[in-house]
């Protein structure tokens, strides 16, 4: 059954994105830049099996998060992402979700940045999906807005864009051109 963990840093923002315009597909107002923390992430590991091979819950998919199933309105939210990637790669097939955070959760460190951005990457990967870093910060951004900045690390910009496609992160780069001191 095809297995994978990735380890995704949670954010800060130094320039937020100040509201939503697009509510379905989490389109924000403004960009936004941030920087992804390195001792700050969250761990998730996905393992996709084949419909009826769960002990406990044959047709569900199973989500543990720090050590607790995950239940209730934010296991439905985990479950429609894991959804949109099932019709991505076409599958039917159900996850096993285990993820760890290394800070606490609601500690204003965006758990569910690096949150989704880990089970993006680890439930495409598995799938052997074959998915640009545009297209997994685009993917990320609809199970959270902030996680389409944590695909990256360092410093990252998130461009509003005007659609799904167009509204990405990426990594951002200062501009390291040396000035002539002489002049």
């Amino acid at each position: 059954m095809p297995k994978t963990t990735i380890r995704a840093g949670s954010n800060i923002a130094f320039i937020k994105y100040w509201g939503v315009n697009d509510a379905a597909i989490n389109l924000p107002q403004t960009d936004s830049i941030s920087m992804t923390l390195a001792d700050a992430y969250t761990t998730t590991t996905v393992e996709w099996q084949a419909s009826g091979t769960s002990a406990n819950h044959p047709d569900k998919d199973s989500i543990i998060i720090d050590g607790r199933e995950l239940a209730g309105e934010a296991g439905a939210r985990l479950v429609r992402h894991l959804d949109r990637i099932r019709t991505i790669a076409g599958t039917q097939q159900r996850a096993r979700v285990a993820s760890q955070n290394n800070f606490p959760m609601a500690s204003g460190i965006a758990s569910s940045a690096s949150g989704f951005a880990a089970l993006t990457v680890a439930a495409c990967q598995a799938l052997s999906l074959d998915l640009t870093a545009a297209q997994l910060s685009a993917l990320a951004r609809l199970g959270s807005g902030s996680a389409s900045r944590s695909i990256f690390g360092g410093y990252v910009q998130w461009d509003r864009g005007v659609d799904h496609e167009s509204s990405v992160a990426r990594k951002h780069y200062r501009n390291k051109k040396k000035e002539n001191r002489n002049e």
